[in-house]
């Protein structure tokens, strides 16, 4: 009698109820296309619109482990064995108001329900915040290693900056390696460049070398 008692407050600490999706959400797969130089042509297309229950929480890890002062959202939505099959070629979620969010994890309650783990970056996003052969693009700016003055002669003679840029935004990719870019108004040199295992992402490793 006690398990049988466990087992069915389980199943409901795990149902959602219909009354509970309040908000329709769009799921979004990409495909890229890639070039022989390096550049990466990334399209995303909705494959699912289903209603969910949308709630903030505190801040999930990133995929660079990077950022601080995201939203996160928890967000679940009605178990669809064929959609949840899928889910792991999906990366993004777009809300009703086309605020992007990066799936970061996943939590499966079958056959009730499954938990998306969700980062909104738009509060860090600089816009136009990086400049390549005349084209501008949105960035996420992090880790600028400036322990010193930069500027005094013989106490630092490179400068390195991280910073993150939308794949689908930034098409040149790794055909930008060893190009001058310029951020915050300082002309910089990308040297270096890593792509999210999952999410729009990459980071871009910039520096600066002194004579």
């Amino acid at each position: 009698m006690f398990n049988c008692k466990c087992k069915k407050k389980d199943r409901n600490k795990s149902a959602l109820s219909i009354a509970d999706l309040q908000e329709q959400i769009r799921l979004q797969s990409y495909s890229d296309v890639n070039a022989v130089n390096g550049s990466i042509t990334r399209t995303y297309s909705t494959d699912y619109t289903v209603w969910a229950k949308v709630a903030p929480i505190g801040q999930a890890i990133d995929s660079f482990q990077q950022t601080i002062d995201h939203q996160s959202y928890r967000i679940e939505i009605l178990w669809e064995t064929s959609m949840v099959a899928a889910l792991k070629h999906y990366d993004r979620i777009l809300l009703e108001d086309n605020t992007d969010l990066d799936i970061v994890r996943l939590e499966k309650y079958k056959p009730h329900k499954v938990v998306l783990v969700c980062n909104d970056y738009s509060g860090l996003i600089e816009e136009d915040g990086l400049t390549h052969d005349g084209n501008q693009y949105d960035v996420i700016r992090r880790n600028d290693f400036r322990s010193v003055d930069y500027t005094d002669a013989g106490l630092e003679k490179d400068l390195h900056t991280e910073v993150l840029v939308r794949i689908s935004d930034f098409e040149p990719m790794f055909s930008a390696i060893h190009d001058d870019v310029t951020v915050g108004g300082e002309e910089l040199r990308l040297f270096k460049i890593e792509k999210a295992s999952r999410g729009n992402w990459a980071k871009l490793h910039l520096k600066r070398d002194f004579d």
